[in-house]
This record gives C-alpha cells, structure tokens and sequence, in this order.
C-alpha cells in the first residue's frame, strides 16, 4: 500500500511539474511596402548563440536566403555594416558560404535590443538586382511553459504565454510575476 501511494505522488509531481523556457531571435518587422519587397524575395535573419539561454545573447550570425528555390542569390556585398549603441561594425561575408556574415566569431558583440542592418546590393542568379535598404532588427521573446518529463514521453505540453519585441516582455514580465 505505501509503493502505490508513493507511486501515485510522484506521477503527480512529475506531470505537474512545467518550466519556463524562453527563446530569442532577432528579425524585422515589414512597416511599408519598400520593406514589403525585400520580404517577399529574401529571408533575413539575425541568428543567436544560444537562443534558449536567456534575453541577453548575442548576436551569432546573419544570413541572407533567397525564397525563390529556383533563383537562388548569386552574389552579396563583400561587407556589410550593423550599427549598434551608437557604434558601427563592419562585417564580412563568409567566403564559404557567400551569404554568411558571422559576427561573434570576427570578436563583435552585438546583444543590444535592436540594431540597423545596412546590406546592400544584392544579386539573383537571373541578373535581377534588389537594394535591401537600412533594416532595423529588435529582438524578439517567444516565452513557453514546457513539461519536460512528459515532453520526453512524446507529450505534447507546450504551453504559449508571449511572443513579441523585448520591451513588449518585460512589460508582461513586471505584470505577470
């Protein structure tokens, strides 16, 4: 009788046990129709070290994909300039990879809020070329509760509680603790 009654507390304890994990990125928001372009034919990113780490990670990576399987990009600037806390960088493109452009690895710590991509000229393999404009990147908050015991178990226990920019989280942050 006293196995099954410890048997049945820690199946309670562990299937109510949740955590809190969250997850950053940096990206952009489309604001007008020139923005609207450039989403539509190359995707950007702004890749973390860590993303499931904490708030403050810096920025790893970015990377420049075209949409468009079959024109894929040709060619990217040799450099490209991220501006952040008042201080410009310049980058250059991974020769390995022609649309990498690794910031953490060349010794630039980018973990600010936001900061503005300034890319370029870029060209398709059609001979098509599209200026992408200064982009401001903000980081972004995807905050999930998560059972990891039954996670594990092929259970599905994700539970969604924000996603938005970083100042949206610490406003629900201060509300929700």
């Amino acid at each position: 009788m006293k196995k099954l009654i410890f048997l049945f507390i820690m199946i309670l304890t562990l299937t109510g046990c949740k955590t809190v994990e969250i997850s950053t990125s940096y990206g952009y928001k489309v604001t007008n129709q020139k923005e609207k372009v450039i989403f539509d034919r190359v995707q950007i990113d702004g890749n973390i070290i860590n993303n499931l780490k904490g708030e403050k990670e810096p920025l790893e990576s970015i990377s420049i994909i075209s949409k468009d399987k079959n024109n894929g990009i040709k060619e990217t600037p040799k450099k490209i300039k991220i501006i952040s806390n008042n201080k410009e960088y310049l980058v250059s493109v991974d020769f390995k990879y022609n649309t990498i452009y690794p910031v953490y690895n060349k010794g630039i710590i980018i973990d600010s809020d936001s900061f503005i991509l300034e890319i370029g000229n870029i060209k398709f393999k059609d001979g098509t070329t599209l200026y992408l404009h200064p982009l401001l990147f903000k980081r972004y908050v995807y905050a999930y509760k998560i059972n990891k015991f039954l996670d594990t178990l092929n259970q599905d226990t994700r539970e969604d509680l924000f996603s938005g920019t970083i100042d949206e989280y610490r406003e629900w942050k201060k509300k929700n603790k």
